[in-house]
Formats: structure tokens, C-alpha cells, sequence
């Protein structure tokens, strides 16, 4: 829904809605917590997380959004869990199973040959008569 709005309403900026978004989930999480004992390390690590992982993430995705088909977008969004065993394989070195790996890669296989097409389908001209 979050990307077909986007797309619908290219014109306004959603960056300060994610912006929005985010504090008040951080003040609905704020209020169901007990206390606020972080350590300064973690900190920094909720930090990462927060702000530059799925905040910069999220604003491009809100900005790329505007450019492209809402579907291509839903799609592209897809390949965020696709690709997540992959960092945690680089960052922790967990390597992920056979079946995992083989899955992933037939969907982002698919999702790129979907794209593709897509694309070559769109930059296709019209001919004259034919609808497509």
C-alpha cells in the first residue's frame, strides 16, 4: 500500500512521512518498555540499525519509488529478505544452507528476468493499431 501511494502521489515528498513514521513507532516502543538501560556500545549498534540501515534504506526506496512503476517497486522491495542471509553470511560468516542459497538465487533470477522484461516490454515503441 506504502508503494502504491508513493507512486500515486510522486509529486509529494514521503521522506518526512518516513520520518514521521519512525518517531512515532519509536515512541510507541518507548512506552512499552520497563526501563532504558543501554549501554553506550549498543547504543551505537541501535544506532546503525536504526537510523543508517533502515533509515537511509527506507528514503531511498521512498525517493526511488517515485520513478518507477509501483509494481516494479513492490518487487525490487522483495529482494531485502532474499538478500538478508547473504549479509548476515559476510558480516557474522553463518553460511547459509544449499536449499537456502539455491532458493534465493531462483528468486532473484525470476524478480531480475520479471524486471527485465518489463522494462524491454515498456521502452518497446508502439505500433500503430496494436495495443499492448
Amino acid at each position: 500500500v506504502a508503494t502504491v501511494i508513493t507512486r500515486r502521489f510522486a509529486h509529494v515528498r514521503m521522506v518526512p512521512a518516513n520520518c514521521l513514521a519512525a518517531l512515532l513507532a519509536g515512541a510507541l516502543a518507548a512506552s512499552q518498555a520497563s526501563q532504558f538501560a543501554v549501554s553506550g556500545r549498543d547504543m551505537g549498534f541501535l544506532f546503525a540499525f536504526g537510523v543508517i540501515n533502515l533509515g537511509v534504506g527506507l528514503a531511498f526506496f521512498a525517493m526511488g519509488a517515485r520513478l518507477v512503476p509501483a509494481a516494479i517497486a513492490a518487487l525490487l522491495g522483495t529482494f531485502e529478505p532474499i538478500l538478508g542471509p547473504i549479509w548476515v553470511w559476510l558480516v557474522h560468516s553463518e553460511v547459509p544452507s544449499v536449499r537456502t542459497i539455491i532458493g534465493g538465487a531462483v528468486v532473484v533470477t525470476a524478480l531480475l528476468v520479471h524486471i527485465g522484461l518489463e522494462f524491454k516490454r515498456q521502452a518497446r515503441p508502439a505500433r500503430p493499431g496494436i495495443t499492448g
